[in-house]
């Protein structure tokens, strides 16, 4: 029992190395191909804002795909006090994938730590 569990989970980490340079593939040949030139992507990552953009028209502009990930600040004041929090809302596959991605450049890229 114990060989089968243990040839088991060999073959499952051979298939998820063979899954993830299959979607490095698709990746490189799509329109998030340029974010795996940048510190931090990797394909999962690229992917992940690939499907949150969809597709040309969807979000037209930073400011929008800021909100969509729930990144952009929001208003917080009250009174003669001005603060903004963070949007609470967005969806959270693309929120992740950007958090990865801060936190893979804060920890390996030194010009972001800068």
């Amino acid at each position: 029992m114990c060989v089968q569990l243990a040839k088991h989970v060999v073959g499952l980490g051979q298939q998820l190395v063979d899954n993830e340079n299959q979607l490095t593939e698709l990746v490189q040949i799509s329109e998030a191909a340029p974010l795996l030139e940048e510190p931090g992507f990797k394909a999962m990552s690229a992917a992940k804002c690939l499907t949150a953009w969809s597709h040309h028209g969807r979000v037209r502009t930073e400011a929008e795909f800021a909100s969509h990930a729930g990144v952009n600040p929001v208003p917080a004041s009250s009174g003669n006090t001005v603060r903004y929090r963070f949007n609470r809302g967005g969806g959270r596959a693309l929120n992740s994938a950007l958090h990865l991605v801060a936190v893979s450049k804060m920890t390996h890229d030194p010009e972001t730590r800068a």
